[in-house]
């Protein structure tokens, strides 16, 4: 039986193919990938290409030949289901994650120096953490016409010596202390930046507040030891 050792499940596809290649009136060129159970129970998967000749005209066309090749591709499968299996973690990350999330690409003026970047790819974290809406496409100066330079400067750097940076530091445009992760992403010619950040305006805030006590505390302290003095 010529589909004995075809996988089960790809009987079907096999013997459709296989009937359209032979058919009398237009028969199509015989181009599947299927699976086959080696006498070991292995699982292979085959690329197959194929032809059929015929001979003949009209009710005495007749099926002569059938000519083809077999190459097994059971490698590049796996390595197409590892490549699959990666982009379907990734996406799974990248969607479920509570910190913001970016891919920018920089650019760059006349003297070199970084002056703009566009939003290629945000997460769904960007928007809550940012606040800024729907910036996949578009470029910082847009979003955010009065951007300090120092942010062109520090992700500059980032680019230009291939070294990740933590540090924390305020948006004034946008009202918010954030915690960014920036790293080289792709190769230096791609100018490709990806950051992670994080809104920590509650915690500063908070902080601020706390110096700001402890400081009159400090001046209440200092103003009591003043006045037993005398």
């Amino acid at each position: 039986n010529a589909l004995s050792d075809i996988h089960p499940d790809d009987h079907a596809r096999v013997s459709a193919a296989g009937a359209a290649a032979i058919r009398i009136e237009d028969p199509q060129p015989y181009v599947i990938e299927y699976r086959v159970v080696h006498a070991d129970g292995s699982i292979h998967w085959v690329d197959v290409k194929g032809r059929a000749s015929f001979d003949g005209q009209g009710a005495d066309r007749k099926l002569t030949a059938f000519a083809g090749t077999v190459a097994d591709i059971t490698e590049r499968k796996a390595a197409q289901q590892a490549i699959r299996d990666s982009e379907q973690r990734y996406t799974m990350l990248f969607t479920s994650m509570d910190q913001g999330f970016c891919v920018m690409q920089l650019h760059y003026d006349d003297n070199d120096q970084p002056v703009d970047w566009t939003y290629l790819e945000v997460n769904p974290a960007f928007e809550k953490q940012s606040g800024l809406k729907n910036v996949a496409g578009k470029r910082a100066s847009e979003l955010l016409p009065d951007l300090e330079p120092h942010w062109y400067k520090t992700y500059g750097n980032v680019l230009r010596t291939r070294r990740a940076v933590r540090y924390m530091n305020e948006v004034r445009e946008l009202d918010k202390w954030i915690e960014v992760y920036a790293f080289p992403a792709g190769e230096p010619e791609s100018k490709l930046l990806g950051v992670l950040f994080t809104d920590v305006t509650v915690r500063m805030r908070m902080e601020n507040e706390m110096k700001h006590a402890a400081q009159v505390l400090q001046e209440n302290d200092k103003r009591k030891n003043e006045f037993l003095a005398m």
